[in-house]
């Protein structure tokens, strides 16, 4: 019988992750670890966030890096 998924509260997540030698994701009680970024994809990043920043530089709005935890509306701590 397969044994059953451990289910994290949010708090236990915070602590996993200030320890962690890895970036983790949160969604629904699960810790998910996060593949590291490949040069290609900080390459990407960089070019989005250059690209963004001049029409973004007087608004509400700020263009953030891939190291930034966000909440996103389901849920997800990523």
């Amino acid at each position: 019988m397969p044994q059953a998924q451990r289910h994290y509260t949010i708090d236990e997540y915070f602590a996993v992750e200030a320890m962690s030698p890895v970036r983790n994701e949160y969604f629904d009680g699960e810790i998910l670890a996060m593949p590291g970024g490949s040069p290609n994809h900080n390459r990407i990043s960089r070019n989005v966030l250059l690209a963004l920043e001049p029409n973004l530089r007087d608004g509400r709005y700020e263009p953030l890096g891939p190291d930034t935890r966000i909440l996103t509306a389901c849920g997800l701590y990523t």
